[in-house]
């Protein structure tokens, strides 16, 4: 059976459809709120296949509840960052506190400072700790970052410097350590200049 013919299968059979029938019938106002909301893209390529979108209104410990008052257990916890769960008493107030005195600055904070030496002590590896707001901006600065110990064909050395990284969603530690060249790197000489490419 293909993989596509068994999840035409798994949708369309009974337990399913009654399944959605009920989420249906207990998410009026979830329907509603994606009705009206048409300009909200939630996902490119679906990872679940609802009837239509769940609008949660509020969260607290593992529960989140929904815009018509049904409670569910968050299993991902927001995908990964609430660690702590939602709304953890310690994290609300140290919150709360910050946004009296202000949230954007644009430019360093001392808290940052103190962050990345919780990060650093957390992970001794890691030489220096950036905080960024994506997983894409840590990714692209990780290869800038990189870019530097590439090594020229014309000059292969007997080991390279690699990046290894490891991100979160608003933090990277970089950590380099020495291991073997490539061989792409070790055998450039061997072709010409002009037909030599630096490995990616």
């Amino acid at each position: 059976m293909q993989a596509e013919e068994a999840k035409k299968r798994i949708l369309e059979g009974k337990t399913s459809q009654a399944v959605r029938r009920k989420l249906i019938a207990r998410t009026p106002q979830s329907a509603q709120a994606k009705a009206r909301s048409k300009s909200l893209s939630q996902e490119i390529v679906r990872t679940v296949a609802l009837p239509h979108a769940i609008y949660i209104d509020a969260a607290d410990g593992c529960r989140m509840t929904d815009v018509d008052g049904n409670a569910y257990i968050d299993m991902t916890m927001g995908f990964g960052p609430c660690v702590l769960g939602h709304r953890p008493p310690a994290v609300a107030a140290a919150v709360q506190e910050q946004l009296a005195k202000g949230w954007h600055f644009g430019i360093p904070n001392a808290l940052q400072a103190e962050l990345a030496m919780l990060v650093e002590n957390a992970a001794p590896c890691g030489e220096r700790v950036v905080f960024f707001n994506t997983g894409a901006e840590a990714t692209l600065s990780a290869m800038r970052a990189a870019a530097p110990s590439r090594a020229r064909p014309e000059s292969p050395p007997s080991t390279a410097a690699t990046t290894a990284l490891t991100t979160t969603r608003s933090s990277m530690r970089i950590r380099r350590a020495n291991v073997r060249a490539p061989r792409a790197w070790r055998s450039a000489q061997e072709y010409p200049r002009s037909s030599a490419t630096r490995p990616c």
